[in-house]
């Protein structure tokens, strides 16, 4: 079977983004096919690319189930949905600074005949990053317009609360934005936990992730959209949880 995982190039990335009517179906117009966890290798520089950590497991968890769907997503969704694509490790541009927001997996997902843009992000024992208020110190212009876009993206008030972390905003940011880009019918932010020391390995992060499902007034167990965003698009949470 073809793959529908697709790796990124930067020197694709703005020619992709800047195709006119485009969809999910444009890039593999773009971006290669993959052909396997070695091409996802080749995206990191990072020491934790090792097994146990969630660059390498989400790597492994994709490349395995190609070209369906992880099992733990396939669960949330149910045996109807599809994978239409994957690009691991996206570049969403925001203004305000240089450096995008880094999606460790984009997927597009059919599920009831509607399109999911999927912003998945991986965990196995790492925490989100700073908070709110830890970023913001030494606070620039620059920031400022960075964390004043997200809040308008997301349909927040601006400033959150200092003890979000920062991640969770701009990651949920970039899947809103390139669901509107891919003309998707709704946005999602996943969380795939990977934990094979214990049951509880992420639990810190876990607390992080409902502290800032709070601001959207969404619960994880009902599986409502939040649908005050910007761009009108329903917006899904979710926290899913690989053990071994």
């Amino acid at each position: 079977m073809k793959t529908k995982i697709y790796i990124p190039s930067d020197d694709a990335l703005e020619a992709l983004i800047s195709t006119p009517n485009l969809s999910w179906e444009k890039i593999a117009d773009h971006y290669p096919p993959s052909v396997g966890v070695r091409d996802w290798r080749a995206l990191h520089k990072s020491k934790h690319w090792r097994k146990f950590y969630s660059a390498y497991e989400l790597a492994v968890s994709w490349e395995s189930a190609d070209p369906f769907l992880p099992r733990e997503i396939q669960a949330w969704f149910g045996n109807s949905a599809e994978l239409l694509a994957v690009i691991p490790e996206h570049k969403t541009p925001l203004p305000g600074g240089r450096r995008p927001s880094q999606t460790d997996a984009l997927a597009f997902i059919c599920n009831e005949n509607k399109v999911y843009a999927v912003a998945v992000e991986g965990k196995a024992h790492e925490s989100f990053g700073p908070t709110v208020g830890e970023w913001r110190k030494d606070e620039s212009d620059g920031k400022i317009e960075r964390l004043k876009f997200i809040c308008q993206t997301l349909g927040l008030p601006y400033p959150p609360a200092n003890k979000i972390r920062y991640q969770l905003l701009h990651r949920t940011a970039s899947a809103l934005i390139e669901a509107e880009r891919f003309h998707a019918d709704c946005a999602a932010m996943f969380v795939h936990s990977f934990a094979y020391k214990q049951p509880r390995e992420n639990s810190e992060s876990f607390a992080d992730f409902l502290s800032f499902l709070k601001l959207f007034n969404i619960s994880l167990d009902d599986k409502k959209p939040y649908t005050n965003a910007e761009n009108g698009k329903p917006l899904y949470f979710a926290w899913v949880s690989t053990q071994r």
